[in-house]
């Protein structure tokens, strides 16, 4: 995958080269994928996704303080909206590789 995804010594990936590595690794293993990307998607495109089985990766990129970008992506398990007191949540929960277990987000 790193190779595919153009990852550099240190370990980063341009956000742009995540889903053409994706479909091209699939495609090693026999698997036809297709990728789009959205900008800031919905709740409802992220849940749909998901029930139909789409890997989602949702990457967060923010301006640096020296000018550079920097980020970070993970891959969305599920999503569910739930109650937390009397408000209801959209959340989504996260398999990020920097924890031992899924990571649940408001979103």
């Amino acid at each position: 995958m790193w190779n595919l995804a153009k990852t550099d010594k240190e370990g980063a990936t341009l956000t742009k080269n995540i889903g053409p590595a994706l479909v091209s690794y699939a495609k090693e293993k026999g698997v036809t994928l297709k990728q789009t990307t959205t900008q800031s998607p919905s709740f409802s495109l992220i849940q749909t996704a998901i029930a139909q089985s789409y890997p989602v990766a949702l990457s967060v990129i923010y301006n640096k303080k020296d000018g550079g970008v920097s980020g970070h992506t993970v891959f969305v398990q599920g999503a569910m909206t739930g109650k937390r007191g009397k408000t209801t949540n959209n959340f989504i929960a996260l398999a990020n590789g920097w924890t031992a277990s899924a990571t649940y987000m408001n979103y």
